[in-house]
């Protein structure tokens, strides 16, 4: 029974331990000439002058890559059920070659439920990831959200925001939540390829701060949309969302 148990808990939970590797190079634009025309200063330098942005010359972003996750989802491409708890960090230091000192730390949490009883399908799926970093961040890599599954980058774009543009909102502390229903409306066999196909109405809401002191609960930025999602061979998903 004991046995049993310990392999149970070693399958739900996953230890993450790696070495990022990573050359930054920046070109800025400012002076040169174009088809006849001179660039003006790029905002991108103007933010350097002032002594506003680090890493205007790029350089080397090492990093020691540490996680730890908790999974009890039953079907991690597609669940029905279940949770996925995760922190993770970035230590960023001279030591290792970098450029920089600074750590980013996320925490996560992802919750799923079907509201039917079996065979119908209506998933309530959540995802709330809080951010936080500290030291001395390159502009480059201060949209950078940690994760054990493959880093996102900033709030907005596909992985996070829908309703707005990649790294639209980046800060030393950061929130988003995305909530989904994932409605399946229809399978089928094609071509002996098994189809799910789902439509999935979602919210997401956001914000960043200047702090973790600063956190707060007001002022969040709030967007939402529809996505259809096609499910080939269970295993395999297709998204298609659309956020305003």
């Amino acid at each position: 029974m004991c046995g049993g148990s310990g392999r149970l808990f070693a399958r739900r939970l996953r230890p993450l331990i790696g070495l990022q590797l990573t050359r930054v190079n920046v070109h800025d634009y400012s002076g040169q000439e174009i088809d006849g025309a001179v660039m003006q200063e790029t905002r991108l330098r103007s933010d350097y002058l002032a002594g506003e942005v680090l890493g205007f010359d790029g350089g080397w972003d090492n990093a020691l890559k540490l996680g730890l996750t908790y999974d009890t989802r039953d079907f991690e491409p597609d669940p029905d059920s279940g949770l996925m708890l995760q922190t993770s960090a970035r230590l960023s230091s001279k030591a290792m070659g970098s450029s920089f000192d600074y750590q980013q730390v996320a925490i996560s949490g992802r919750g799923f439920y079907n509201l039917l009883p079996a065979p119908g399908r209506l998933v309530l799926a959540d995802r709330l990831t809080y951010t936080m970093q500290f030291g001395d961040v390159p502009f480059y890599s201060a949209p950078i959200i940690p994760a054990t599954d493959g880093d996102t980058r900033g709030l907005g774009g596909y992985a996070t925001v829908r309703g707005f543009v990649q790294n639209r909102f980046v800060g030393d502390a950061t929130a988003v939540d995305n909530a989904e229903m994932r409605w399946t409306i229809g399978e089928s066999v094609f071509l002996k390829q098994h189809l799910r196909f789902m439509l999935v109405p979602f919210v997401d809401t956001d914000r960043v701060f200047n702090s973790v002191g600063d956190t707060t609960l007001t002022g969040w930025k709030v967007d939402g949309g529809g996505g259809f999602r096609l499910a080939w061979n269970i295993a395999t998903v297709v998204s298609f969302d659309y956020g305003v």
